[in-house]
């Protein structure tokens, strides 16, 4: 009963309040990094000797608090819980799982630039903990949904295997590496992580990856040679144009400024169909009200009997997704991927830079 009677007095001391004192503090990692008044200065050392009276060490009573820390944590008490860790961070300080607990913590607050500061300082006292590297890599994940550049998903990937070097037989990773890979080309990638997540626990993986897998090979399984405008530089981000002259003379104005010495011939047909599918992709909000990436397709079409020319397809491309575009970062063109939907009008993802 001690150990309870005491956590009891401990939480009772600790909810007193000074006005001269910063308020506040219990709640925030390392108590704000602020100067603590006399009475809380008193308190910290009555804990202490507490703690000396029922603990063979200080270091030991540091992972008793950090058990409670995590039980509050699971069970979404989040002020309680960064409450335990700071009267372990007083216990003992070189203790990496404090560390651990305070990114933890500012990831569950979404402060993901603030967890990854903690998950450092736990990794520089304990760089063996595989849970630390994939708690890193999932704020760089949410920290990509905030900021969408891809670098921050690729120091996920790196944190990820990092851990699985720790523990290689951690199926969520495997899966989370699946998920992190389907935001990139490496078609390769994907389809190895959702094998080797599969060959340990298959119901992680979510079904959609496995339908871009499926996507994926379908496009890879394309052999014809085709004119996927590669040599075409266009950006997305401008307004619609009125008219195909007034684009036309638009996109040509912009590939001899980024290639002066671009010989660009536009009014060629690159394909003999009159209506095409073309897929892109852009950001926007969930049913959860979650930012999240959307892939969506429409259909062009054409009267000339000859097939579709660069500009006028890309005219009516960019007339069809422009507005759409205006708050993304991949919003050049960088030539077309051929995609088999099964139909026989032709498909194309566009590929979108940034």
């Amino acid at each position: 009963m001690k150990p309870i009677l005491f956590l009891f007095i401990s939480l009772f001391i600790n909810s007193c309040a000074h006005t001269d004192c910063p308020e506040g503090i219990d709640i925030l990692p390392k108590y704000g990094a602020v100067e603590k008044c006399a009475e809380q200065l008193r308190i910290d050392a009555q804990f202490l000797q507490e703690c000396d009276q029922i603990y063979p060490s200080r270091a030991e009573a540091a992972v008793h608090h950090i058990d409670l820390a995590w039980d509050l944590f699971d069970a979404h008490q989040i002020d309680d819980a960064m409450k335990r860790f700071n009267q372990a961070w007083l216990l003992d300080k070189s203790n990496a799982d404090i560390y651990w607990g305070y990114g933890n913590l500012m990831g569950q607050g979404k402060h993901f630039e603030e967890s990854l500061a903690f998950f450092d300082e736990s990794i520089q006292l304990n760089a063996h903990n595989a849970k630390v590297w994939e708690s890193k890599a999932l704020s760089y994940g949410q920290l990509f949904f905030k900021t969408k550049e891809l670098e921050t998903l690729e120091k996920a990937i790196s944190c990820y295997k990092k851990s699985l070097t720790i523990d290689p037989e951690n199926p969520r990773v495997y899966a989370q590496l699946a998920g992190t890979y389907s935001y990139f080309m490496q078609k390769d990638s994907l389809a190895k992580y959702i094998q080797l997540t599969d060959e340990i626990d298959a119901t992680l993986i979510n079904p959609e990856l496995r339908k871009q897998l499926n996507r994926n090979n379908q496009t890879m399984m394309k052999i014809e040679s085709e004119d996927v405008l590669t040599d075409v530089l266009w950006s997305f981000r401008t307004n619609k144009f009125e008219s195909l002259e007034l684009f036309s003379k638009a996109l040509l104005e912009y590939n001899t400024r980024i290639k002066p010495n671009s010989n660009i011939d536009i009014d060629r047909i690159f394909n003999r169909s009159k209506e095409i599918t073309v897929g892109f992709m852009f950001w926007g909000e969930n049913e959860d009200g979650e930012e999240d990436q959307f892939e969506e397709s429409f259909v062009v079409k054409t009267t000339n009997n000859k097939g579709f020319s660069v500009k006028e397809f890309l005219y009516k491309v960019h007339n069809e997704i422009c507005e759409q575009m205006e708050d993304e970062d991949n919003v050049f063109f960088e030539g077309l991927t051929p995609y088999d939907d099964g139909t026989e009008r032709p498909f194309y993802l566009i590929n979108q830079g940034g």
